[in-house]
């Protein structure tokens, strides 16, 4: 889930005060906060030379102001960032800052938060991908329907026939037959 606020624009450095009522973080010195989006609670999303990075409530850079823009994931309590840099797509952990999925794909899209299953498109093919960037299912033989209500299965298609994909097992239980 994504917070929505107002937008409001100021800079910020080593001292802030926060607001208990109206959302508001106080800063004075080196990052440009758009405070349109609460990411998560550990992080905030800001702006320095027109590079995209985030910062904690303490103004401590917690990923590095590299990016060109983010496309938020709807869970309030998953810690992964889709990022793009030099216009490749890729994932980072907002609590560590370390790169989950390398920024070599055209786009990323987030399909399972409890699994952390991406898909990734390529010049030369989609993937399914995990979260350690291991190739679940390639989508130029499959394409995903939808899912179970807890996430856990996937319905594929192939050539018209439908399967059944586990996600938690990382197989295909059914083979596209029906």
């Amino acid at each position: 889930m994504i917070f929505l606020f107002y937008h409001l624009t100021f800079w910020c450095p080593t001292n802030y005060t926060r607001s208990s009522t109206h959302n508001e973080l106080h800063y004075y010195g080196y990052y440009t906060i758009h405070y349109d989006w609460n990411y998560s609670k550990d992080v905030i999303v800001s702006y320095q030379n027109d590079k995209l990075g985030f910062v904690d409530y303490q103004s401590k850079e917690v990923i590095p102001h590299q990016y060109d823009s983010f496309i938020p994931i709807e869970d309030f309590n998953n810690s992964h960032i889709i990022l793009s840099k030099n216009n490749k797509y890729g994932v980072i952990d907002s609590r560590t800052g370390k790169t989950k999925i390398e920024f070599e794909y055209e786009k990323i899209d987030l399909i399972n938060s409890k699994y952390n299953i991406y898909i990734a498109d390529t010049t030369t093919g989609s993937f399914l991908l995990d979260q350690s960037e291991n190739v679940l299912l390639d989508l130029s033989e499959h394409s995903i329907e939808r899912q179970s209500f807890d996430g856990t299965y996937l319905v594929c298609s192939k050539n018209g026939l439908y399967g059944i994909y586990n996600v938690e097992s990382k197989e295909i239980l059914l083979q596209p037959i029906f």
